[in-house]
Parts: C-alpha cells; structure tokens; sequence
C-alpha cells in the first residue's frame, strides 16, 4: 500500500503540513490546510494537538483512497501546481502584509480569468503582461507595490525549488509618484474644527490625528496605556511595527479627552469605511471643496510639521518611517517656515 507521509513548510506564523506520497510511480506533494503553530502557550499547545490528531485522521483517509483508487493525477497535479493555492498559503504564514498582497492576489486573478494558474504557467512572459495589466489599471505607485509583493511571493517559491529560476528576475516596475494626497492648511483645519461633525468621536480622533500622525489603524487601538502620565504617546506602529514617541500638544490632549483606565480605548471609531463616511459628510459641511479621508491627517501632521520649520529628519521620525525616502510623498511645502517643534505646531481653537 502506497505510504502517505507528512512534512512541513516554515513560515512566520507558523509551519504548514503538507502530504507527500507517489500516484503511480509519480511524486506527489499536496497542501493540507493544516497549520501548526509557533508558541508555547496552553492555547497554541492545544491548537498544535488537535491539528496533529486532524493529520493523522487525514493521513489514514489520504492511504484508503490511494488504495481504493479514488484519487485521480489530473486532480492531484491541480491541487499541487495552483500558484493561487500558493499565493494563499503563503499570506496565512506570512500575515504583516496580508492588506497588500489580498489587492495583489486580487488583481492577479483578475488578469487571469480562471480559477487555477498553474505553477507552469507563472512563466517571465506573463509576469511582463501582468506588469503592463498593472501599469494599465493603476495609477502612481500601486503597480510597482502591488508587483513588488508579487515577486516576494515568487521569490519564496523559488526557495522551495516550485520554479526552476525565479521568474520575476529580470522584470522591473518603476516606482512614479503617488497622486498627490490632500493635507488641510491650519486655516482649512481650523474651519473645519469650527463645523459640526455627524460623528462627535470622528472629529476628536480625526483632529488627534492631524497632531500625531498616527494612522486610523493605529488609531483604533490606541489605549490610555499608551499615554504616559507626562502626555507622551508611546506606541509601535502596526504598519511599520516602527515605535514612536510623540509629546502631545494641547489640541491632541483635548482632543484625547479625560484620562480613563489604562486599558481603555481613547476613540471609539466606526469602521474604516463608515468613518470615512462621517469625513466626507464633515468635510462638505465646511465646504472645504476637497477629497479627504482619514489618511489625509497623517498628511496634514506631516505638512503641519514642515510648515513650522521642522527639519525632514525629525519630520520622518515623528511620522515613524523606517527611512527618510517615505517623507518627502507626505509633506507640503509651505511658504512661511518658523523654528518650533511639535510642541509649537500651529493651534486652533
């Protein structure tokens, strides 16, 4: 009877399982599903023996099928050549840049139409093709991140010998500047502190933010515990998971409001989209006559900085950029520049 074996593929999270066994004389390796992971918690102990018991299940009903004939190599070559099957794996083990490479995945199904790519077809010509689909459908810089993603992925799978020579190697995106983000002007921010939002939370988060730089991501988690008794906000970027520590002026203290238990959230948001919902309203409100989104307050801290004569250094490192080159995509250059700091950010009232 033919033996059903397991290994497993290391990723961050954790190790996936995968089953190996011949299908007449000819190898296969299939993905399970089955992750086991890192950690030795009573949860994650737990996890890891159910999931062993759930393989072993598995192994026996893998072996009574290979016996009985159920399994056929059309239907095995599928399951173990789909790169869309990869590209999934590869986001449940590698989870910082799920965001980026779900668009990616996306976009790549898309160009393709069916529901299988095949791993033999994941060849140097199509991969210029779908960098043209890219360059076609996307504007600024979402052809190169979203293709730069997709080679991470490729480059992994080379790894595991998948690809015989990594494909993507010779192909390059260039990076073009972004579509210009909107940032308010102190007067523009002041007129809107001045009108009445539909959502009283939004306005106070939205506000702190224009003063923090801090992204509606990180915004949602933000706790009492992260402000230190002194008013500084101590926390670890989740994007960049980059750590910050920004004094905070007398806007954003008001804006953050009475000091509550430690582990309690200061800003009680709607999700992302109804957030942005709430803006937009806002926004029309004090006919402003401009698109924004929540983003666009990191925009304005970082336009608010540079326009009170703060250097590009200092400026990176209160937005929590890893390198000075993200930057310059988020400042505004103003006309009139003072020396002060983020203490002396210009104020509304």
């Amino acid at each position: 009877m033919t033996k059903v074996k397991s290994y497993r593929r290391k990723g961050k999270k954790g190790e996936s399982i995968w089953l190996d066994y011949r299908l007449n004389g000819i190898r296969q390796q299939e993905r399970t599903g089955l992750v086991v992971l890192y950690g030795k918690d009573t949860m994650t102990k737990q996890h890891n023996k159910d999931i062993q018991i759930r393989l072993e299940h598995l192994i026996l009903e893998k072996q009574t099928q290979l016996k009985d004939g159920i399994i056929t190599p059309t239907a095995i070559v599928r399951q173990r050549t789909d790169f869309f099957q990869y590209f999934e794996e590869y986001m449940e083990l590698n989870p910082s840049r799920e965001r980026r490479n779900k668009s990616t995945l996306r976009k790549l199904k898309q160009f393709w139409e069916k529901p299988v790519l095949p791993l033999t077809e994941v060849t140097e010509k199509l991969l210029k093709r779908f960098k043209i689909y890219l360059e076609e459908k996307l504007s600024g810089e979402t052809p190169y991140d979203y293709f730069k993603a997709l080679k991470t992925v490729i480059r992994q799978a080379a790894k595991e010998k998948l690809f015989i020579e990594n494909p993507t190697e010779d192909i390059t995106v260039s990076r073009k500047s972004g579509i210009a983000k909107n940032a308010l002007s102190v007067d523009e921010l002041q007129l809107l502190y001045d009108t009445e939002c539909p959502n009283e939370t939004v306005k106070r988060a939205f506000v702190f933010s224009c003063y923090t730089g801090l992204r509606y991501g990180d915004i949602i988690k933000l706790r009492w515990q992260h402000i230190t008794e002194d008013f500084i906000l101590k926390i670890t970027q989740s994007k960049t998971n980059h750590p910050v520590n920004i004094p905070l002026g007398d806007i954003a203290k008001l804006m953050a409001g009475t000091r509550q238990a430690p582990t309690s959230l200061i800003f009680d948001l709607p999700t992302s989209n109804g957030t942005n919902k709430n803006i937009a309203v806002w926004i029309e409100r004090a006919n402003l006559g401009k698109k924004i989104t929540y983003h666009c307050a990191r925009h304005t801290f970082a336009t608010l900085l540079h326009s009170s004569g703060v250097d590009i250094l200092t400026t990176s490192h209160a937005m929590g950029h890893k390198t000075m080159k993200e930057t310059p995509r988020y400042v505004r250059v103003a006309e009139k520049t003072i020396n002060t700091a983020v203490l002396q950010m210009p104020n509304i009232s």
